[in-house]
């Protein structure tokens, strides 16, 4: 359960990224929090899922 803490720190900046770069290029602020939301929640799961099952 060591990795918890850096996958999520690392989702959060990814998922801020990701939502500043679909706001410039759409300029839509809710498809922007839409695209936070989805990317910093569902990508800490997919990755804990894949270290759990590899046996980390």
């Amino acid at each position: 359960m060591e990795f918890a803490p850096k996958v999520t720190v690392l989702a959060v900046i990814l998922a801020l990224v990701v939502a500043i770069i679909a706001d410039e290029a759409t300029h839509s602020v809710p498809l922007a929090m839409l695209v936070l939301l989805a990317v910093g929640f569902f990508l800490p799961l997919s990755v804990a899922g894949r270290l759990k099952r590899g046996g980390g």
